[in-house]
């Protein structure tokens, strides 16, 4: 249960339900030494290649939501934002100097993905539509079937990427999980791969050890030998003499749009969100051990481009906001939660596609509660209580830079999923009580909320919703906190900064 204790005046113990409740928790006044710093864009975008310029525009057009939501993001949290722009359609590229438009892709019937990515000189005008401090990873072709037509074309993509992005190419990535039914093995991927990266890299840089290129972007590894395709085995082999890599990557999913037991409270589960991301914890302990960060390059809730009714919803915000600051206590650097046109994990589609209509999504609303508890940098997490529907977290300042730090904000989510369409007389509450040591009087109080886990409506945080251009909505009015403790519903999260 972490370093708090609870009490439920009426508790369905098997399934870990309070109707009204109680948290205490036992804050230490500083987290613990081996914790990382965390970097304000913590949470990041992954688009998918060939929706690239849906989110973006070209040098003529752009769209409003898209420039709106990510300027919320922006405003609230004070930062830049990154994006990684590839997955499997990254794979499937083309190169046509002649071509009219930045990219053109084909779709087999019925399908929400290509088997073919044309791409011309002016997908460069995407770079100039979100704000010019945006940083960017490049992700390029990358298959072993097609080498000599795949150098070519990354050989003309790679100059122009540089050329254009100047300092806000953070690196490129070569391929998208890779590996599957390679039948030469760990060391003719390696000599693959270095054979691509060399050759990218004295094309743009003139040398060929340019320390520029993510490494990995395989599904999320299975086992942790030299019979698996990890990050580690591939840089125990070679890559980590190269000089080369910059970044280590997995691509992580809570579980398959497929599987259809998998629903709302399954993401709303506190456990199966920490034994995801413990799962990944010895690759990022064995990548920061040896001087290259470790991110989740591509993630998200479901594979397969989500689940209707579930990846589109409030519920998937509070999980997505449990997964972000529960990363943020291991040696995981960066989450890049990956984005389609049209698809249900989205955080917001840019367009009409696929029979579903633009807007925002449920998940938007995690990055402006992140964004809010990451404002400045810098930050060092603990996690202050736990159990299956509640945790808390301790959001702590001026650790990274002094031995001085102090708790600067509590997070805490109900992860108890509410149906909208019940009396909202008995939704449950737990009541988190602050500690006396805490000067609870000045406190704010900001909360996530919605009519239940289940909706895509109605969405607030901190009292403001998002219309329908992708614009805030109404005036911010944090809670103050009268009696020494907050209540925190079911299907909802607060943030209280002291």
């Amino acid at each position: 249960m972490g370093l708090g204790h609870a009490y439920c005046a009426l508790a369905l113990a098997l399934l870990g339900v309070c109707r009204v409740g109680a948290v205490s928790l036992d804050v230490p006044s500083a987290p613990d030494a081996d914790r990382q710093c965390i970097d304000p864009s913590f949470q990041a975008f992954s688009i998918e290649f060939f929706s690239f310029l849906d989110y973006t525009g070209n040098s003529s057009y752009s769209n409003e939501l898209n420039t709106n939501l990510v300027n919320n993001i922006i405003d609230i949290g004070g930062s830049h934002v990154e994006m990684r722009i590839g997955g499997s359609s990254g794979n499937l590229l083309h190169w046509d100097p002649d071509l009219d438009v930045g990219m053109l892709p084909s779709f087999p019937s019925g399908s929400d993905k290509p088997n073919y990515v044309k791409v011309g000189p002016k997908l460069m005008e995407g770079f100039s539509v979100w704000p010019n401090n945006t940083k960017y990873i490049f992700g390029m072709d990358f298959n072993f079937s097609t080498y000599d037509n795949l150098v070519e074309t990354d050989l003309n993509i790679a100059p122009l990427v540089f050329d254009t992005l100047g300092d806000q190419l953070e690196s490129f990535e070569i391929g998208n999980e890779f590996g599957h039914g390679f039948k030469e093995g760990i060391p003719g991927y390696v000599e693959l791969w270095l054979a691509y990266a060399r050759n990218v890299s004295e094309a743009v840089w003139s040398v060929e050890d340019t320390k520029k290129f993510w490494v990995g972007g395989f599904q999320e590894p299975t086992c942790f030998n030299s019979s698996c395709f990890t990050v580690q085995t591939i840089m125990e082999q070679g890559i980590e003499d190269s000089g080369l890599a910059k970044t280590a990557n997995t691509h992580v999913y809570m579980g398959s749009a497929g599987s259809s037991w998998l629903d709302s409270q399954f993401l709303m589960n506190h456990n199966n969100t920490q034994g995801k991301v413990d799962w990944q914890a010895p690759l990022a302990d064995y990548a920061t051990s040896i001087g290259v960060p470790y991110v989740m390059g591509e993630t998200n809730s479901l594979s397969g481009h989500g689940k209707a009714g579930v990846s589109d919803t409030f519920g998937a915000a509070l999980w997505a906001v449990d997964y972000v600051l529960y990363a943020a206590t291991t040696n995981i650097t960066k989450l890049y939660f990956h984005q389609g046109t049209g698809w249900k994990y989205s955080a917001w589609s840019p367009v009409e596609a696929f029979g579903f209509p633009a807007g925002v999504q449920g998940t938007y609303f995690s990055w402006l509660f992140t964004a809010k508890a990451l404002k400045g940098g810098h930050k060092q997490f603990e996690v202050l209580y736990s159990n299956q529907t509640f945790v808390a977290y301790g959001i702590y300042k001026n650790g990274c830079s002094s031995s001085k730090a102090n708790l600067e904000s509590i997070a805490a989510i109900n992860l108890q999923a509410w149906d909208a369409s019940e009396d909202s007389a008995d939704r449950p509450v737990i009541y988190v009580d602050i500690p006396e040591s805490l000067n609870a009087t000045s406190a704010k109080v900001r909360r996530l909320t919605a009519p239940g886990a289940n909706v895509k409506w109605g969405i607030t945080f901190d009292s403001q919703g998002v219309d329908t251009d992708g614009t805030i909505n109404g005036t911010a009015k944090s809670e103050k906190i009268s009696d020494g403790r907050v209540g925190v519903a079911a299907s909802e999260a607060v943030l209280i900064t002291f």
